[in-house]
Order: structure tokens, then sequence, then C-alpha cells
């Protein structure tokens, strides 16, 4: 229970810090950065510190999860993220938006979005396991 409990507050933080540093260009990369290292600092040692979906889904594949238990990740993951998105409608007045600014680049942006997604599994799968 404890890994879900990690995996649900980290995203949380993760989400929350995304949600609310967004509108400030030159903050939000350091902010997320810097709440994703300290997240991982307090749960790698509990849940593996995957805060994302695609860790897990990379974890099942290493072989290091069940599809059961990935799910149950997965779920946490989600829990934290709607809360997160919530919190921030909240505390700005406006819905949490994760859009492209121009809807015309969406194909470049996924492109991207897979690249990096691509490197930060890659990262994890060789230095936490």
């Amino acid at each position: 229970m404890k890994n879900y409990i990690t995996e649900f507050i980290g995203t949380f933080f993760l989400v929350l810090t995304i949600g609310l540093t967004s509108e400030v260009d030159h903050v939000a990369p350091i902010a997320i950065g810097g709440m994703l290292m300290v997240m991982v600092y307090m749960g790698g040692h509990i849940s593996g510190a995957h805060y994302n979906p695609a860790v897990s889904i990379a974890m099942i594949i290493r072989g290091l999860l069940s599809v059961k238990e990935a799910m149950k990740y997965i779920l946490s993951q989600i829990g934290g993220a709607l809360l997160a998105a919530y919190l921030v409608s909240f505390l700005t007045g406006d819905i949490m938006k994760v859009a492209p600014i121009n809807p015309d680049l969406v194909l470049q942006i996924l492109i991207v979005e897979a690249i990096f997604t691509f490197a930060l599994v890659l990262v994890i799968l060789n230095v936490a396991t």
C-alpha cells in the first residue's frame, strides 16, 4: 500500500508544480525538474519513484512489475494527477490546461514528447534498476 501512496504523492506534487508554474516560462523547467528530483529522493526507495505511466509500463517490459501491480501504480498516478489538476484549478480560478500553444505543431510536439519520454525511461531503467 505504501508504494501506491508514494506514487500518488509524487505524481501529485509533480503535476501541481507543472500546473502552478506553466504560465512562467523561464521558471517552469527548473521548478518541475527540482520537484521531480525531490520526489525521487522522497519515494525512490519505497516505490521506485515512477510518477509516470510510461515508466511503470517500462517496468513491466523489464520484468520488474507484474501487469496487475503496474495497473495499481498507474491508477495511483492518475489519482494524484487528477487531484493536483483540481487543486491548480481551485487555486488559480482557471482550468489546468496541458495543451500546445500552437495546435498546428501537434505532430512535432508528439515527436519531441516521444523522444524525451524514451530518454526518461532509458535513464531510469539504466540507473534505478
